[in-house]
């Protein structure tokens, strides 16, 4: 049963490495720290929780896969189903901690917002505009 009361959010996220976790718990909280009232808590188990991080690659059951095209490397999808999806960090050239050179608090601020319900807008600057350009 998920723990969705009120303005508690529970998630679960596949990958415990600390740098994937951290930088997407970090951006959970910034959504709770600066513009909702939401508490945010992990659980053990994907049963409890409202929202659930992925770690996948190509097709993986939706109609979306990662394969490459256009550079999609999340995405999330809004209430009534919650649920975020993101690709597994890539190994290799790019920094422990990223995706195709995007780090993975952004990415994951981005898709949490998705996961919440927000959609794209036009400001350039926004998290929720619909292109994330790499980091430098």
């Amino acid at each position: 049963m998920a723990c969705r009361k009120e303005n508690k959010i529970c998630f679960y996220l596949e990958c415990g490495r600390t740098h994937v976790k951290q930088p997407l718990e970090h951006a959970l909280q910034r959504w709770a720290s600066s513009v909702s009232p939401l508490k945010f808590y992990r659980v053990k188990k994907f049963a409890q929780a409202d929202i659930w991080i992925s770690f996948l690659r190509g097709y993986h059951g939706d109609e979306f896969p990662f394969d490459g095209a256009n550079g999609h490397v999340a995405h999330a999808f809004g209430p009534p189903d919650g649920r975020s999806i993101l690709i597994r960090p890539k190994i290799g050239p790019l920094a422990r901690g990223t995706t195709m050179g995007l780090d993975m608090e952004t990415l994951g601020l981005r898709e949490f917002g998705h996961a919440l319900g927000l959609g794209h807008i036009e400001v350039q600057e926004a998290i929720m505009y619909p292109i994330i350009n790499p980091t430098g």
